[in-house]
């Protein structure tokens, strides 16, 4: 963002994890599963930082802390051979928006709030399964 008095200033989060959860329906056709997903998920949030990239200042607060949000997605898997499957999908997670308000004392804005929106994250997974068939059941 640019802001004529100060310059242009970037607004900065890591994310320290993913974890996600969420229910599978589908419908099978021969080795092939075609389903959907729907649930929750969660992201654990790091350091936020504000930096004047004019003058190279920054200000750095510590705010761990988790943000949830809804999570939809779709997915194919084919069982190639007896107890193994392929699969591929794609997850949609939105999450909230999230508000840092500078502190007081640092050498630029201070008091005033960011809010970082359209924090959402699109995932593709790739995996490989063996289903443990320790009951004799055989699907």
């Amino acid at each position: 963002m640019f802001i004529p008095t100060l310059g242009s200033i970037q607004v900065t989060s890591n994310n320290r994890w993913i974890t996600t959860l969420a229910a599978r329906f589908g419908v099978t056709n021969g080795p092939w599963l075609f389903y959907g997903k729907a649930g929750g998920g969660w992201v654990g949030s790091d350091d936020f930082t504000v930096t004047n990239l004019t003058t190279g200042s920054s200000i750095t607060a510590s705010n761990n802390n988790t943000n949830s949000g809804w999570l939809v997605g779709a997915g194919i898997e084919w069982a190639f051979a007896p107890n193994w499957s392929a699969k591929v999908e794609y997850n949609y997670l939105g999450l909230d928006d999230r508000t840092f308000t500078v502190p007081a004392g640092s050498p630029f804005l201070a008091g005033d709030t960011f809010t970082q929106s359209n924090r959402n994250i699109q995932m593709v997974k790739v995996g490989i399964n063996y289903l443990f068939n320790w009951s004799g059941y055989r699907y």
